[in-house]
């Protein structure tokens, strides 16, 4: 596990010829989390920079304004974090914007009250955590969507990362096709975050829900966006949503070019959703991007078992406890499920044994798995559309409520079951005006 460096005291030097200073700061912030070091001379100085770093220097300058704007350009070269607090002669005005240009954070003329003086010092430190803390963020961002996130051993996800990687410098826009639960989302965000666009936004735009329309338009028309736009679910886009893109593609946002890049998202390949009519010529050969597409987990089964111990040394990362082991007929049963819901269920089927199972060891019993004879979503539609005893959506309506009421309405599970995205349920249960006994189901989606 990674220390948490935040909780550590802030480290102060100061360089001062009298013992006076040192001591006051240290009665001033007798509970901070701050420690004190008193230096007498420049030599002294650098020889306890050279022991350790020093988030905050205070400086008192004296008389000598020369040695003391070479004291601060010496250590902005040997640390550019370092905050230095520079306490001048008023009689000498000159140093302060000398010591501001050689890299001084602040420079104060004695006397300084002590009110104001320690205000100086808690607010470089301040500044020193939120640098602390946006190197963290980096981290971060950094590990969760770093290349070896997308975990995987085939073939088949090899190829993808080498797409990836030669993608990642151009600025052409990206189509990501796969199912529901791939890694499309994933992948999205590694370009971004190893692009040149990496420190402008990151947009998401989900064209499922009603707010796409808008965002769209607004899209089409702004001529100065920066950054990567993700389109997500292009697929499921009403028709004005598709004619606004559309704009947007005929404005010239197309993502080629140095400040714009957008990334879309789709359950299958391009010319599937061509053919099928959902999009319609103009736009199938607008978009002009690079296509990814994203295999299925049932068809690269080999990466199961690495899946498996990544999700599981996530999860005891986030939750800062011992990893997670399983038997070996629990990673046998997860090795030869189906996967309907892809990566996403295999995440959510560990995390959930985790939180349940015992002496920190998942059982079959805990993986909670569908059996081998369940029906998907996806193939009970099939069924349903040759089948005489009843219409597609009949069928649909029937399959859906029996899953609801076997998961006591519970959707995350039941998206899981059908092999379906949660949203997708959801307005599923809207269409069919679903009910769970005698309670309507209300406009607003459940929390569970």
């Amino acid at each position: 596990m990674t220390k948490d460096n935040s909780l550590l005291p802030i480290e102060i030097l100061i360089l001062e010829s009298n013992c006076t200073l040192g001591e006051s700061l240290s009665i001033a912030l007798p509970d901070m989390p701050y420690n004190f070091k008193k230096v007498h001379s420049a030599e002294e100085m650098f020889s306890a920079l050279e022991l350790q770093d020093y988030a905050v220097i205070l400086i008192n300058a004296g008389d000598d304004c020369q040695q003391i704007l070479k004291l601060i350009r010496t250590i902005r070269r040997k640390s550019s974090e370092t905050v230095v607090i520079v306490l001048a002669n008023p009689l000498n005005r000159s140093i302060a914007a000398d010591a501001i240009n050689a890299g001084a954070a602040d420079c104060l003329f004695t006397p300084v009250a002590d009110s104001i003086l320690l205000s100086k010092i808690i607010s470089a430190c301040e500044m020193v955590k939120t640098r602390h803390e946006l190197f963290m963020l980096r981290q971060q961002v950094a590990m969760n969507y770093a290349f070896d996130n997308l975990v995987g051993v085939s073939p088949e996800i090899q190829k993808v990362k080498r797409t990836i990687q030669h993608s990642v410098g151009d600025h052409t826009a990206v189509i990501l096709s796969g199912e529901e639960g791939t890694g499309t989302n994933l992948v999205a965000r590694i370009i971004h975050y190893h692009s040149s666009h990496r420190h402008d936004q990151f947009v998401p735009i989900d064209c499922s829900t009603d707010t796409a329309q808008n965002a769209l338009a607004e899209l089409a028309e702004n001529k100065s966006v920066k950054g990567t736009v993700f389109i997500d679910k292009l697929h499921l886009a009403d028709k004005t949503t598709l004619l606004n893109l559309q704009k947007s593609i005929a404005n010239g946002l197309t993502g080629n070019g140095p400040n714009f890049r957008l990334i879309f998202q789709i359950n299958e390949p391009l010319y599937n959703l061509y053919a099928k009519g959902v999009i319609d010529r103009k736009l199938f050969e607008g978009l002009n991007a690079i296509e990814i597409s994203l295999p299925a987990l049932r068809e690269r089964t080999e990466d199961i078992e690495p899946l498996v111990f990544y999700f599981l040394r996530m999860i005891s990362f986030n939750n800062n406890t011992p990893t997670t082991s399983l038997t070996p007929s629990a990673l046998t049963a997860l090795k030869s499920h189906h996967w309907p819901g892809n990566v996403s269920e295999l995440n959510s089927c560990l995390r959930r044994a985790a939180a349940v199972c015992t002496n920190n060891c998942i059982d079959v019993t805990e993986l909670q798995l569908a059996t081998s004879g369940s029906t998907t979503f996806r193939e009970s539609a099939v069924i349903g559309a040759s089948s005489k005893s009843g219409s597609l959506e009949e069928n649909q309506r029937r399959l859906i409520t029996n899953a609801l009421n076997a998961n006591e309405w519970n959707f995350s599970q039941t998206a899981i079951q059908l092999g379906i995205g949660r949203t997708t349920l959801w307005r599923k249960v809207r269409k069919f005006n679903l009910k769970r006994g005698a309670e309507v189901v209300s406009d607003f989606e459940p929390a569970i």
